[in-house]
């Protein structure tokens, strides 16, 4: 259990070295493109990586030292010899190669010195600025135009739209007659519905009274004269 644990923050630490070497492969091109009349921006991002890689490099060296006690409390509890053994040689590697980035990083930063003071010396050296008046009226004018002609496109915006608002508010008016109409043209329907079937009825029983009074009159004739 206490060897995986020493494999545990070697692992850590290797994670770290994989980081550390790329990030400063990258500052190696990053410098070799970088120059004292590059944009304050690149300077700034470069400064930034530096430090960021100082943070790896410390990082890295606690992760080894982490290890190595881990190692050492191994040892103790297990009473293994004390010849190097393949952690130990592992973390051994890794410290020689801690130590060779350190001195790669020193030699970067000594190629590529970036000072803030300078950056800034760059960024206020003083210039003055001149302003044309002319061109800043010429402008203040187009600016004046665009105004007013905005102005003008949401005056006709709103008049546009108060017409839709009122010929919604006519057509809504001509629905609702449209919609009276047709209740009304329905009860006139119903009502010469009614009239046609009370004419068929009237029409029945005229012919019925009809029928009944003849054949009454003829039984009454038939009768009297027998």
């Amino acid at each position: 259990m206490a060897m995986s644990k020493v494999g545990l923050r070697h692992k850590e630490a290797y994670r770290i070295l994989i980081d550390v070497r790329s990030q400063l492969e990258r500052l190696e091109a990053f410098s070799s493109s970088l120059k004292e009349t590059s944009p304050h921006d690149l300077k700034s991002r470069f400064r930034a990586d530096c430090d960021a890689m100082k943070d790896g490099l410390n990082e890295l060296e606690k992760k080894v030292e982490l290890a190595r006690c881990s190692l050492a409390e191994s040892r103790h509890r297990l009473g293994s010899g004390k010849g190097p053994d393949t952690w130990e040689i592992r973390l051994n590697e890794m410290s020689k190669e801690v130590v060779e980035m350190r001195n790669c990083f020193a030699a970067l930063q000594k190629r590529c010195p970036i000072d803030l003071k300078e950056a800034k010396a760059q960024l206020f050296d003083g210039t003055t600025v001149h302003i044309d008046m002319g061109y800043a009226g010429e402008q203040r004018d187009l600016l004046d135009s665009s105004n007013r002609i905005a102005d003008q496109l949401i005056e006709q915006g709103l008049g546009i739209h108060s017409k839709l608002t009122s010929q919604g508010d006519i057509m809504k008016g001509a629905r609702k007659k449209l919609l009276d109409m047709g209740v009304t043209m329905g009860l006139s329907n119903s009502v010469l519905r009614m009239i046609e079937q009370r004419e068929f009825t009237d029409k029945v029983i005229v012919l019925v009274g009809i029928i009944v009074t003849s054949l009454f009159l003829y039984f009454f004739y038939y009768f009297v004269k027998g």
